[in-house]
């Protein structure tokens, strides 16, 4: 008789399990905890989670829940349902290895860059690794091939199924509604890392896709626009009473030097070095003006620390993990920035970065934002590479004084380092030789301190060329001011408790200047660092500028800051007269120097003389390029070809690793008379 009870129930729970809305419910609650644990790192909390946050874990389900749901409208519905699957797949295990060499989470204007960054994959990757990956990627799309023409075949329940989508989206619906007005999810992402650890990656990576540019302001109208306007033309502006003031005849040259993860090493706690690692940093900090400069971001995101300082606006009115470099700035996007307020005065602006042009698409927004020039490592010669492949900084020595020397005016540098830049070494050979040794009060990992011992090596090298750039900048027969400051800590996995300022986001500024500058010092954000430094010189233009320089204490600052913003990019111009009153510059790629002189037949080869050549430099000769050039000097390319003939067109162009095309030189015609 007992047996006879317990089938039925087992009958019930069988068929029950068989049905496909069942099933998607139970592969969406464990594929949502798995997603977690990756997410999370850490396969506790993730369960922890299920009790401590469990209205965040269920509405990630249900997101997880409607995607798998699809399949089930499929006839080949396993398969179906892994497909639907396979974008979350790819957006979790991007996740963690970005998570790897980055202490930010990926997000979605982040699949925008993937082939800006195949060019650079064998810094962070090694060939086994990358072997490895295209065997695993060929062998995904010969398995999901393989389970296409073995899936079972079912007949769809299109209507039950599609009651069930109706219904799960009407249930996230009214959750989105409800959980946003009692705070268990957030729309307010100014820390992306704990957001995704709060809210969950499935809601977060949703958010970064639909979440872009600056909402409107509710008060947005042109009459607040123009009070905005009236109130900053009537305070008093933050101004420096100096002789070295832009308009009179004695404006100084200006350089921003945007160091990569660039701090004083003393700032992190229980590591200890055998000598000082930035002692001339240090120097500069007690005898210059400085402060801290609070960065919108940790362990990368370099390009929006770069665009707050440009543009003077705030990273986080945008949306969630948006790079404007990428949204607003590309076509025709343009706005108030330092290059563009500085041209009226005769500024010529030159910007220039030791990596590739063509990294979230410089070589476009430039132009966008009024720089007069681009000089990025396919341009500059001299060159030294670090153990994992970046360039050296020292050639940014050469390179300013090279476009003080190139223009008639004064001059506008915004200068982009690389050096310390991740990923570094796992293992202690590759630092065995290295000139400052690290040591922790308690004995870490053999990946930890390598990589340690890398970077406080590097961050040395840095620290030496920033002092011969000052004793160069010294003995200039014009003044200047320079510009120090650290785009963001380095991509360590650090906690807010493991630095001395207790904040993940401060690095800190130096102003230095080959005259006297008598200015206090100041904690700043890195939107607001470069209207301070405007101030320093007597500059008051520009509505941003004005803005930071004399409403950083009103209370109102910050929205009248994202009103503007908005009225930029998204509104009616109002600041302008609802006319675009910047446009694009035509940006000058390099020095526009690169020329052939002669072309002369030499052993087994040809020589190709010139100006302007760098390792970035290729030969082409009636349009085909000669896969191997090679550069002696600026001067000097040598192309193995068995023959040029007469009549042949050779041109150098200057391509990217990628083998883009950045610039071109004039048409050489090669006659064998020569």
């Amino acid at each position: 008789m007992e047996d006879t009870q317990k089938k039925p129930i087992k009958e019930t729970i069988v068929k029950y399990l068989k049905d496909e809305i069942v099933q998607n419910v139970i592969i969406a609650f464990l594929f949502n905890l798995v997603i977690d644990i990756v997410n999370q790192r850490s396969l506790g909390i993730a369960l922890a989670r299920l009790f401590t946050n469990p209205f965040t874990v269920f509405y990630n389900f249900l997101i997880i829940f409607i995607t798998i749901s699809i399949g089930a409208l499929f006839k080949r519905r396993i398969f179906a349902t892994l497909i639907c699957s396979l974008p979350w797949l790819v957006i979790v295990v991007t996740n963690f290895v970005v998570q790897c060499f980055r202490q930010t989470p990926v997000s979605a204007i982040d699949f925008t860059l993937i082939f800006s960054v195949f060019y650079m994959i064998d810094t962070y990757l090694t060939i086994p690794q990358i072997i490895l990956i295209v065997l695993a990627i060929i062998g995904a799309i010969v398995g999901l091939v393989f389970l296409y023409l073995k899936a079972k075949i079912f007949v769809p329940k299109v209507k039950k199924v599609l009651i069930s989508l109706a219904s799960g989206a009407g249930l996230l619906f009214i959750c989105t509604f409800l959980f946003l007005k009692l705070g268990v999810i957030s729309n307010d992402y100014s820390n992306l890392t704990k957001a995704y650890h709060d809210y969950g990656l499935p809601y977060c990576f949703i958010v970064s896709v639909v979440d872009r540019g600056i909402p409107e302001p509710e008060t947005y109208n042109k009459e607040v626009i123009e009070n905005i306007i009236d109130e900053v033309e009537s305070y008093p502006d933050f101004i420096v009473n100096t002789d070295y003031k832009i308009g009179s005849k004695n404006q100084p040259n200006i350089i921003f030097l945007q160091l990569e993860s660039f701090i004083d090493a003393n700032k992190l706690l229980g590591v200890n070095y055998s000598t000082v690692p930035t002692p001339y940093f240090n120097y500069l900090k007690v005898n210059y003006p400085s402060g801290y400069l609070k960065v919108p971001t940790f362990g990368a995101g370099t390009i929006n620390t770069e665009f707050e300082v440009i543009t003077g606006m705030n990273i986080d009115d945008f949306g969630t993990g948006e790079y404007p470099y990428k949204t607003v700035l590309t076509g025709e996007g343009t706005c108030e920035t330092i290059s563009n307020l500085l041209r009226d005065y005769g500024y010529y602006s030159t910007v220039m970065h030791n990596n590739t042009a063509t990294f979230y698409d410089r070589n476009l927004v430039f132009s966008n934002i009024g720089f007069d020039r681009f000089v990025s490592s396919e341009f500059m010669g001299n060159i030294e590479y670090t153990p994992v492949g970046w360039l050296k900084d020292n050639c940014l020595i050469y390179e300013i004084d090279k476009a003080l020397k190139a223009s008639e005016t004064q001059d506008l540098i915004y200068a982009i380092s690389v050096q310390p830049h991740g990923k570094y070494p796992e293992e202690m050979e590759a630092v065995k030789d290295s000139l400052i040794t690290v040591t922790f009060e308690e004995e870490p990992a053999e990946e930890v301190l390598a990589a340690y011992t890398y970077y406080i090596n590097q961050l040395y090298e840095v620290d030496c060329y920033l002092k011969e750039l000052t004793e160069q900048l010294e003995q200039y027969d014009e003044p200047v001011m320079l510009v120090v400051y650290g785009d963001h800590l380095p991509n360590f996995e650090l906690e807010a408790e493991d630095v001395a300022t207790n904040d993940l986001y401060l690095t800190e500024y130096v102003l230095w200047t080959n005259y006297d500058l008598d200015v206090e010092d100041l904690d700043l954000t890195s939107y607001q660092l470069s209207s301070y430094v405007l101030g320093c010189v007597g500059f008051d233009d520009g509505i941003f500028v004005k803005l930071h320089q004399t409403r950083n204490h009103n209370p109102n600052y910050l929205e009248d800051l994202e009103s503007l913003e908005y009225d930029t990019f998204f509104g009616e111009m109002y600041l302008w007269n609802e006319v675009k009153k910047y446009q694009k510059s035509d940006l000058m790629l390099g020095y526009n120097e690169i020329e052939i002189t002669e072309v002369y037949k030499e052993n087994e080869g040809y020589f190709v003389k010139g100006t302007g050549f760098t390792d970035s430099s290729a030969v082409y000769i009636n349009n085909v390029r000669i896969r191997k050039t090679i550069c002696y000097d600026d001067n000097t390319l040598f192309v193995k070809v068995d023959e040029i003939k007469d009549g042949d067109v050779v041109v150098v162009k200057q391509i990217t690793e990628a083998v883009e095309v950045l610039y071109t030189s004039e048409k050489y015609i090669y006659l064998d008379t020569q």
